[in-house]
């Protein structure tokens, strides 16, 4: 099985990549040489497998872009919460390494601050729009030519989705309404383009524009967090019975519990789709789902069985090109 955003947007380019919070339908293709021009950007700036970068971004097709682009090339991508401030910026640009810093113009103050404060250098800095100072970070990978940068690292298998039996393909569409900045947020919405799933991306939660999204879009998985589904139970019988969600395959609670009533509510509308995600110390990931337990269970089999395969195909595809590279060193 090869997996991989860069196989399928090989293989089907003009099929939809993401649909982005400014309006724009990005294709697999477009999307593709988009993470192509950024990678080979970082590149040239002499980044390095295991470098970190680190991104303070909105939800944006940039944000999605670059988290690919870094794994291309090997490097780490810190997420930094755009509801820090400019001291708790500076600290983790001083204690955690970092490389490169790219930020949104939306946050301009805070970013300004937070290099000056941690004695950043300002040649590895980077804006998405306009801040003082600060490069460009649309100049960096403009210029860059659209074709894969040699010797891409491999994407390595998404437990996450494999624990829940979800498929490569599929006709899934991932919707993503939290931040990206959040960690288990953006390794689904980056996994979700590895598994050849489209992504819709909204800047901003709202119910209304997600049950149209699911609607239009067809959504199969998300994530979610309790308050959103309080939100949802409290739109008016008429807004919800105006969309069809039955679409939806995985809706993942994450955070915290939910309440039995929020559960059962919830459940009665969307039926088996929705699953509560928690972390075990000795059994690891698990998932409970709100409508019918046994269809957990077997998940988690097949699931972990596929993430098993996964890892046997790229040990091997290593394998070989380790051999290649002893070959051609000869």
């Amino acid at each position: 099985m090869t997996l991989g955003f860069s196989h399928y947007a090989q293989e089907a380019p003009a099929r939809l990549a993401l649909a982005a919070p400014d309006g724009r339908h990005w294709s697999r293709g477009e999307l593709q040489a988009k993470c192509n021009r950024i990678a080979h950007g970082l590149r040239q700036l002499g980044l390095q497998p295991g470098d970190r970068i680190a991104a303070m971004l909105p939800n944006c097709a940039e944000f999605l872009a670059l988290k690919l682009a870094t794994a291309q090339i090997g490097c780490e991508l810190l997420l930094i919460n755009l509801e820090h401030e400019a001291s708790q910026v500076a600290a983790a640009l001083k204690e955690t390494g970092v490389w490169t810093f790219i930020a949104h113009e939306n946050v301009a103050y805070i970013a300004q601050h937070a290099t000056v404060d941690a004695g950043f250098p300002m040649s590895a800095a980077y804006a998405l729009g306009t801040i003082p100072d600060f490069r460009s970070f649309q100049l960096l990978v403009d210029r860059q030519v659209e074709s894969p940068p040699k010797n891409c690292a491999r994407e390595a298998p998404s437990e996450l989705l494999a624990l829940l039996d979800i498929q490569p393909e599929a006709d899934n569409t991932h919707y993503c309404g939290l931040p990206l900045y959040q960690r288990e947020v953006m390794d689904w919405a980056s996994q979700s383009l590895n598994y050849g799933h489209a992504v819709v991306l909204a800047e901003q939660w709202d119910p209304l524009h997600m049950l149209q999204a699911i609607d239009q879009y067809r959504v199969t998985t998300c994530v979610m967090v309790p308050a959103q589904f309080e939100r949802l139970l409290k739109l008016p019988q008429a807004a919800r019975e105006r969309f069809d969600v039955s679409s939806t395959r995985h809706v993942v609670n994450i955070t915290a519990p939910c309440p039995q009533k929020i559960k059962q509510e919830m459940a009665a509308w969307w039926g088996e789709s929705i699953y509560e995600h928690f972390t075990e110390a000795y059994t690891g990931n698990q998932f409970d789902c709100w409508g019918y337990r046994d269809k957990t269970d077997r998940s988690h089999v097949e699931g972990h069985q596929l993430v098993q395969e996964i890892n046997r195909r790229n040990e091997l595809g290593e394998l070989v090109d380790a051999q290649r590279n002893e070959t051609k060193s000869h």
